[in-house]
């Protein structure tokens, strides 16, 4: 029996019926919840460190693509069934798989690929698993393309020339075409899933590259007394992986002596014990704002913890932990919250005052080169690197939708034991 009987017979058989309609049945209801589960991750996205919601433009083309499959999901069972079953098909069966391969699979995985593409984090694991599954199908189709048209009679249609042989050849053309474009690119997906560009080469994604030498800065005036200086300068308050690392709440206080020249400048914080002071500096005003002049034993301001004329600055930082599962993730590497107050003592009156600074007040950049050290406190902002240039993202290294500052949150306490 040549291979084309074979092939034939078995096709006609009721075992291979049944096989056929369960593949595509299980295929399409699988993709379908993949759709809805790729769409409901996206949507669910937040603004947080480096990553945020996806362009809206991607959410709504997800959404519409979502529906569009969901509506030729049922048509295409049924009148697979019909073809397998009754050979009777409402429509050329090839044909409804050309739409729904050009018009719903295909834009799907397009836009998943767009969005891996910006991303060395996935939003969440399904989108391997949408990958996955599309692979799947495609092998299937055309596998199922195979039995159903390696018969000597449907071999022979190609080689007609009548209108019809043409439009059933086209529409198989499509489907393997169609199944092919989406295999690439889900392909696509677990590249970008594992590897970005980093201008020369493909490189392994690594998370801690977006927070290396990346800091919390604030205002030189914010925690001046005399909240007149000029020039650009920041003071780096603390790193980024500190607070991220951290299992609990940071205080942070900045301590400036409120004198005419040269005012000393204490830090204090509670990183590894209660809050305690950990660096002191001579500060010095000039044309250029603040300056400093030296660093100082801690114990040269051990007076200032508890006497004299001072003026405090109190951060309390807050690392929301990022939720991550198999299903859903509304922030890839979490959020930091911050609440911050300040207060004036003359060493018999204090006043405190609740702050809610302006967006360009505190901000991450990154410090480098010789700044990349515990030992800097002040920075020219000309010598930082924005924030927004240090989170590209993805393979083609996209803009990030991420917070470039931290979030203020008024319900973060600051106490009296913090001053």
């Amino acid at each position: 029996m040549s291979v084309f009987k074979c092939c034939e017979s078995f096709h006609k058989t009721k075992i291979c019926k049944i096989m056929t309609f369960v593949l595509m049945l299980g295929l399409n209801t699988t993709d379908v919840i993949a759709d809805w589960c790729l769409y409901r991750n996206l949507a669910g996205l937040v603004s947080g460190l480096v990553y945020g919601p996806v362009a809206d433009y991607i959410l709504k083309s997800v959404l519409a693509f979502a529906i569009l499959g969901t509506i030729i999901f049922p048509l295409e069972i049924v009148n697979a069934a019909l073809k397998i079953f009754c050979d009777r098909p409402l429509i050329n069966v090839d044909l409804f798989s050309v739409i729904s391969l050009w018009f719903a699979d295909l834009p799907l995985t397009m836009l998943n690929a767009r969005v891996a593409a910006c991303r060395e984090e996935l939003v969440t694991d399904f989108q391997l698993f949408k990958g996955g599954v599309v692979i799947t199908g495609a092998v299937i189709r055309i596998l199922i393309l195979m039995v159903r048209y390696c018969s000597k009679k449907q071999l022979r249609e190609v080689k007609d020339r009548t209108w019809k042989s043409c439009r059933n050849v086209t529409w198989r053309a499509l489907v393997v075409s169609g199944a092919i474009l989406t295999s690439v690119g889900s392909i696509l997906i677990f590249i970008f899933a594992l590897f970005h560009f980093n201008g020369q080469q493909l490189v392994a994604n690594d998370a801690s590259r977006h927070f290396e030498n990346v800091g919390i800065f604030i205002d030189q005036n914010f925690v001046s007394p005399r909240n007149n200086l000029t020039g650009n300068k920041l003071l780096k308050i603390i790193d980024i992986e500190t607070i991220r690392k951290s299992k609990s709440d940071l205080i942070i206080r900045c301590r400036t002596e409120d004198v005419a020249n040269q005012p000393r400048f204490l830090m204090a914080d509670n990183t590894s014990s209660a809050l305690q002071s950990r660096k002191c500096y001579r500060l010095s005003s000039t044309n250029n704002g603040l300056e400093v002049s030296s660093k100082l034993p801690v114990s040269s301001c051990s007076d200032l913890d508890t006497s004299g004329n001072s003026y405090d600055t109190v951060f309390r930082f807050h690392f929301m932990m990022p939720i991550v599962d198999f299903f859903s993730s509304s922030q890839i590497f979490g959020d930091i919250y911050y609440n911050v107050e300040r207060r004036f003592s003359n060493g018999s009156v204090d006043v405190r005052t609740i702050e809610k600074p302006s967006s360009d007040v505190v901000r991450y950049f990154r410090f480098e080169g010789s700044k990349a050290n515990s030992t800097d406190l002040i920075f020219a902002e000309s010598s930082l690197m924005p924030i927004g240039d240090v989170w590209k993202t993805g393979y083609f290294s996209c803009n990030s939708t991420g917070s470039y500052t931290p979030n203020h949150n008024e319900s973060l306490s600051v106490d009296n034991s913090h001053f």
